[in-house]
């Protein structure tokens, strides 16, 4: 892979300097690339919602939706180019779908209290390499139910942006719904094992 490539060649590079442990320089290959994946995908989007003239709807869809992701977690492709196929489909698709939703105010604050009870039961979902720490849970949970009652808010507030604020939230739930079935499913296969071995 091309990310994994650069990445491996910064850490080299950094470790001809700095004496490091073997698993420290893996950490750190690992933060390069999830470093240069983002800034790739970030500039991607925004290219091409700056050709697309949606650059103002992009940034609040993108924000909306990052900001909950990073509270709640949520499902993860493996593959980078997979991860950025997906993303910009599901970002700059979200945005241009947004205007041919109509939902009324009272539809929309019945939408974000579904999402808030789906979070409160599921959030946080970490992933194999980025796992959630138990002692961290409570506090991830309450952020995200405090962020979605914030975008309650601010989409009642002004309207002309709640639907985009509403659908970007609700695509972060159904990620994080996504993982929640993932590893309920790992669980499953692991306990079967298990019992087969047993019997």
């Amino acid at each position: 892979m091309v990310l994994e490539f650069i990445a491996d060649k910064v850490a080299q590079y950094f470790t001809l300097y700095v004496k490091r442990e073997e698993s420290e320089t893996a950490k750190l290959k690992l933060g390069i690339e999830i470093a240069v994946h983002n800034i790739l995908m970030i500039s991607v989007i925004l290219l091409i919602a700056g050709y697309l003239s949606i650059l103002k709807q992009v940034l609040i869809f993108f924000s909306a939706f990052g900001i909950l992701r990073m509270t709640s977690g949520g499902i993860h492709l493996k593959s980078s180019i997979g991860c950025l196929i997906w993303s910009t489909l599901l970002i700059i698709g979200g945005v241009k779908i947004t205007p041919f939703i109509n939902i009324s105010q009272r539809e929309l604050v019945v939408v974000f209290f579904v999402l808030i009870i789906i979070t409160f039961q599921l959030a946080p979902q970490g992933t194999e390499n980025n796992p959630t720490n138990k002692k961290d849970i409570p506090k991830l949970k309450y952020q995200s139910c405090i962020l979605l009652i914030i975008y309650t808010v601010i989409s009642i507030v002004y309207d002309k942006i709640g639907t985009l604020i509403m659908l970007a939230s609700l695509f972060q739930i159904i990620t994080l719904v996504l993982q929640y079935i993932k590893k309920f499913g790992i669980y499953e296969k692991c306990h079967l094992r298990k019992t087969k071995k047993d019997e």
